[in-house]
């Protein structure tokens, strides 16, 4: 039972997540060895490697392995990781693939229908927002040409999975623990729905250009980030030429 709602859980979760690429449907093999490498290598490779009890080194290596296949993405695809929501869908991935497989082992050690619903829940969503903060710090960092984005980005990844586990073993409330989940879950959505908007907002900005009306919004996205700076001139100098 504590695995078909673990599956369950995770088909609707990916599908959700598909859903905020609204413009540039990223490559199927890409999409599914991200949720592969969450469900397999990363999480034996945490197994594997975690040899301490330590909190902070467990939060450490989980999010360093996690964070390998969005940085091979980077050097190998970087032009379909050109835009931080495909930078979050993937993290997303990884994080339910890491949390599914994770939470299937922790229901045969531990078999208790609540708790397999609490984790296929909330801290699939967590692995995803984490991995999600690392990967937003490498894809700033490469923008702005700055290892400093890169390293705030893992620091804080590694920061919230660490408080999270150590408000387990520290017993806290589990009351307490889901407000902390809920919380930082509601600014994540916020800025997902940000980087949504603003590229609707550029498609429609870039409608104004005469040239790019029947373009569809995929190519007028990469047209944009590729020219930037003459689009946004070009398309304010329409706008002031029709008013």
């Amino acid at each position: 039972m504590a695995l078909l709602i673990n599956i369950l859980i995770l088909l609707i979760a990916v599908w959700v997540v598909i859903q905020i690429d609204q413009y540039e449907k990223e490559p199927l093999p890409m999409l599914l060895g991200a949720l592969m490498w969450g469900a397999l290598p990363s999480t034996l490779l945490s197994f594997l490697l975690l040899t301490s009890s330590n909190t902070l080194l467990v939060a450490f290596i989980e999010e360093s392995i996690k964070l390998l296949l969005i940085s091979i993405y980077f050097i190998t695809s970087r032009h379909e990781l050109d835009n931080p929501i495909d930078s979050i869908l993937y993290s997303l991935l990884i994080g339910l693939g890491f949390n599914f497989t994770e939470t299937f082992i922790y229901s045969i050690i531990q078999p208790d229908l609540l708790s397999t619903i609490f984790r296929s829940l909330f801290l699939g969503a967590n692995h995803g927002l984490w991995t999600s903060v690392a990967a937003l710090g490498l894809y700033n960092g490469y923008q702005h040409k700055s290892f400093t984005y890169a390293i705030g980005g893992i620091t804080s990844a590694v920061g919230l999975h660490y408080l999270y586990n150590t408000s387990i073993i520290l017993g806290l409330p589990m009351s307490i623990i889901l407000l902390g989940c809920l919380f930082q879950l509601g600014f994540f959505i916020l800025y997902i729905m940000y980087e949504m908007k603003k590229e609707t907002l550029i498609v429609i900005h870039m409608k104004d250009i005469p040239d790019y009306k029947e373009v569809n919004p995929s190519t007028l996205l990469k047209v944009y980030r590729t020219n930037k700076i003459y689009m946004e001139s070009a398309a304010k100098l329409n706008h002031l030429l029709r008013v």
